[in-house]
């Protein structure tokens, strides 16, 4: 099997060597509009060239259009995917992988109730039926039919219209329809129309959003993958040291402004590479959420069967090729510092000694 990455040639690239010894690879990054990650201060800090890859981004406003993108070759890494995305690309025979965990957001995404339909947690037959706005086939829609499960609601009769989250919070301001779901900012704005079904239910979200590549395209290009996932875990780190002032690049980045890039980044989680390395994430907790997710969603029909191989869905070898990267850096510089220092020593001895040589011996 190819190496993963050839780290050998990487370390060198990252202490001093050029790439001259790499083919120039190729990056096409699929992100979101107004959803406001670490890693997209990458565009603007210029992150490729110097790196050996030639990178392209590519904005997308749903999830449904950017797995489409993935699975027709026009990206290759789709930077932010929930997992119920994911999971169906899988069910339709996409050789799909997760190689990062790129955010978490269980506070961040919901579906919120019309004011006028007297929904309470005590009596929610009124949601029998009901119309429901929201972007199909991703978290969002796990996450309606989870809180209808908790509330003893059969979502069979309800009625989808699938929309875009901000045209599900202008439907639901219109009253047009009874619920509506979304994420960030949006959701935020749309909680003052109603109340949160999060709130109704109380049964929690599972919500993250995952890197995910093709699988083949992932082995073809393992070094460029693995630079760009160093990249991002940078970034993030960045982000992490000083939210303050990364934030007017992110949000520029994002297509936001700076208030409203704040208000849903106050609601994001980013785990240290460590722990994305680590059980809770690709280490096993990822396909442990997958494996809960398909067994709710086939017992509520939304799946007819649940999709053969989750168990290798999950790839943290990238990403692990990431952390040496990043590790071989640290030592590097280190090592440099080292240096430099044991050589400034040695010159200032021997200046010590060429002085001492130099002063005249005292007289008798």
């Amino acid at each position: 099997m190819k190496s993963v990455v050839r780290l050998g040639v990487l370390v060198l690239a990252l202490v001093g060597v050029p790439f001259a010894a790499m083919a120039q690879a190729v990056l096409n990054i699929g992100y979101f509009r107004e959803w406001p990650l670490p890693v997209l201060a990458a565009k603007a800090d210029g992150f490729g060239p110097d790196a050996g890859v030639s990178v392209k981004w590519r904005a997308f406003d749903n999830s449904r259009a950017m797995t489409s993108a993935l699975a027709a070759g026009d990206i290759d890494v789709a930077l932010s995917l929930g997992i119920v995305p994911v999971m169906v690309a899988k069910l339709a025979g996409e050789d799909v992988e997760i190689v990062d965990i790129a955010v978490t957001y269980p506070d961040s995404l919901g579906c919120v109730v019309r004011a006028g339909l007297g929904v309470t947690k005590a009596d929610p037959s009124a949601l029998a039926g009901a119309k429901a706005a929201l972007p199909v086939g991703t978290i969002v829609h796990f996450g309606l039919l989870r809180q209808l499960s908790a509330l003893g609601v059969d979502a069979a009769g309800l009625q989808l219209l699938d929309m875009s989250p901000k045209q599900a919070a202008t439907a639901l301001g219109q009253d047009r329809v009874d619920v509506a779901c979304a994420w960030g900012s949006v959701y935020a704005g749309m909680k003052t129309l109603g109340p949160s079904l999060n709130d109704l239910a109380g049964a929690g979200n599972i919500a993250f959003d995952a890197v995910v590549t093709r699988a083949a395209f992932a082995r073809e290009n393992a070094d460029a993958l693995a630079l760009f996932l160093k990249a991002m875990s940078e970034e993030t780190e960045s982000y992490r040291a000083d939210p303050a002032g990364r934030l007017p690049v992110i949000a520029e980045q994002a297509g936001m402004t700076e208030a409203a890039a704040r208000k849903t980044l106050g609601g994001f989680g980013f785990p240290p590479l460590e722990a994305r390395l680590g059980a809770e994430w690709l280490g096993g907790g990822v396909s442990r959420r997958l494996e809960e997710l398909a067994v709710f969603l086939v017992a509520q029909s939304t799946l007819d069967k649940t999709p053969e191989g989750l168990d290798t869905l999950v790839n943290a070898e990238y990403l692990q090729a990431a952390r040496a990267l990043i590790v071989a850096e640290i030592e590097a510089a280190r090592a440099a510092e080292q240096a430099a220092a044991e050589a400034a020593a040695a010159e200032a001895a021997a200046a010590a000694e060429a002085a001492g040589e130099a002063t005249p011996a005292p007289a008798e």
